[in-house]
């Protein structure tokens, strides 16, 4: 272990890692439930709070994508901040009618897919987050991951399967696997060989290996 830091309430929301220049930053959520700290590794002093400028409910989940940070909000909105311009917002839309369950952004080809809790998914423009496309997932998205070149993201669903979309601003459908009987709750890729993982409420963990060439 390289250090403890002390974050506020951090609610539904994990914590993203990112790195500026020669810094190691982490971004939290803080007690104030809308804001987050971000925090150098090195010493554990918070070097900035992003604030919304306004009113978007708790923090649901978070992103970094080189100098952007991003949140996911109860309000259903997706905001952006440059950590270099920290005090104003680099974009901001609220892309859903209800919470951000999750979302993910892929900086190489800057385009990113949200998921609400009410099962609607949003793919968008990164630097815009300009709406392409729409899907819907019965029972809501517990989980979104992009593959880290952006040709895939995977969601995880509340109905036990793994929804795998297409990264092209029309978000196709190419695959629902089923290995799980409960909500599946956390995808990670694998950068090396594009293989990722899936982890469920029913205690066991799935390995995927579908559309490597695609």
């Amino acid at each position: 272990m390289t250090g403890t830091y002390l974050c506020g309430d951090l609610g539904f929301a994990p914590v993203a890692v990112l790195r500026l220049g020669d810094k190691l930053l982490i971004a939290a959520s803080t007690s104030e439930q809308s804001h987050i700290a971000v925090m150098a590794v090195d010493g554990g002093e918070i070097v900035t709070t992003l604030k919304p400028q306004r009113t978007a409910g708790m923090v649901m989940d978070i992103k970094s994508g080189g100098e952007l940070i991003m949140a996911g909000y109860e309000d259903g909105s997706i905001v952006a901040w440059d950590v270099q311009v920290p005090h104003h917002e680099k974009l901001s839309a609220r892309l859903h009618n209800e919470a951000v369950s999750s979302f993910d952004y892929c900086k190489r080809t800057q385009r990113g897919i949200s998921a609400s809790v009410d099962g609607s998914l949003m793919s968008w423009g990164g630097t815009e987050l300009r709406q392409t496309a729409t899907a819907d997932i019965k029972g809501g998205a517990a989980c979104v991951r992009a593959r880290p070149d952006g040709k895939l993201f995977a969601i995880g669903g509340c109905d036990s399967r793994i929804h795998v979309y297409s990264g092209r601003p029309k978000m196709l459908p190419l695959a629902v696997v089923r290995a799980h009987t409960q909500s599946v709750q956390s995808v990670a890729f694998n950068d090396c060989d594009q293989t990722f993982a899936a982890g469920s409420r029913d205690k066991t963990v799935s390995i995927w290996s579908i559309y490597k060439d695609d």
